[in-house]
């Protein structure tokens, strides 16, 4: 007959990775194979916990802080989605970069109320010459003369969840409750945060002002001295009336004008999303843990019943040898 529980303990002493070969063969034990098998099982499970556990929440980032790229840099950035909030409409010329370089340089546009900037114009870069900043105006009934959508990140991990608060269409849109993105009359510097998901970039930006001083500067900004002015969705050019700011020897910059001048801050934060479930990731997890996980089985095994196991396999000599 087989003996089918000494074939499972011979198994057992074969399998157990605590025994100590090169100092005694005898110490292999049923035991230590027992906590061999378990020690895997131990890190399977962990593997399951850690793979949950990082699966439901936001994975860990990094965050370091860049300089705001310039206008030799590979690098394009472009503000937020920004809409005229005045009933009378908004003025205002782009930065002479990118698509609006290629069509020949900077003019003047003309949006009405509740009609957004085209994405080509809100290019941005840093540069030490404020000619190059982004110029608006609008009438000085109105402080404030656009609204600018701002994204936010609420979750990141293997797909990143972003939510975007519009900013209002009208000034009287939404009251005093609640967040209203405004851009003020005077100057601005625009602020980025910018998150590099798995998946997406994410441009989270916020405004500040820096002056109040609204005044616009005539000698500067061309729209006030424009003999025609455009319309960046449709192309029209409107060469007469209200939507040109200048007639005959008189310009309205001169009276009822509030002008607007937006920088980027010098720098910006960079956060960047890491995937704790890599596979190098998970690889140097799993290592560390069945190091750990073997330190104390082993101390264990080789405290009692490796102890056990070789004194037992001197017993079983001593009888051999006694039998012959």
């Amino acid at each position: 007959k087989i003996d089918h529980m000494a074939t499972l303990s011979d198994k057992l002493q074969k399998i157990d990775k605590f025994a100590r070969p090169f100092d005694d063969s005898g110490t292999a034990s049923r035991g230590g194979g027992m906590c061999t098998i378990a020690t895997y099982t131990i890190l399977v499970f962990y593997l399951l916990f850690y793979v949950i556990s990082h699966s439901s929440g936001s994975f860990p980032t990094s965050t370091e802080i860049k300089t705001f790229p310039q206008r030799d840099s590979s690098e394009e950035v472009f503000l937020p989605k920004m809409t005229c909030v005045e009933p009378n409409g908004c003025w205002y010329m782009p930065y002479n970069i990118g698509a609006v370089l290629e069509s020949g340089g900077r003019k003047c546009y003309y949006i009405e109320q509740g009609v957004s900037i085209p994405e080509k114009h809100l290019q941005i870069f840093l540069d030490s010459d404020p000619v190059e900043d982004f110029v608006a105006l609008w009438s000085d009934q109105s402080n404030f003369g656009f609204s600018y959508d701002v994204d936010v990140v609420e979750s990141a991990n293997l797909k990143t969840k972003v939510k975007t608060i519009p900013g209002p269409t009208s000034l009287g849109m939404g009251g005093f409750e609640g967040p209203r993105y405004l851009v003020y009359k005077g100057k601005s510097l625009f602020s980025l945060v910018r998150t590099l998901g798995l998946d997406t970039t994410v441009n989270t930006w916020t405004s500040t002002v820096t002056a109040e001083e609204s005044t616009p500067d005539t000698q500067q900004n061309l729209c006030c001295s424009a003999p025609e002015v455009t319309d960046p969705n449709t192309g029209t050019v409107f060469t007469s009336g209200s939507k040109v700011l200048k007639n005959g020897g008189t310009s309205r910059c001169d009276s009822d004008l509030n002008q607007l001048k937006i920088k980027p801050f010098p720098t910006y934060s960079l956060v960047t999303v890491e995937n704790p479930l890599s596979v190098m990731t998970i690889w140097a997890i799993l290592g560390g843990a069945l190091g750990v996980i073997d330190m104390f089985a082993g101390f264990f095994v080789q405290r009692f019943l490796a102890k056990a196991a070789a004194e037992g396999s001197k017993v079983m000599e001593m009888t051999s040898v006694g039998v012959k």
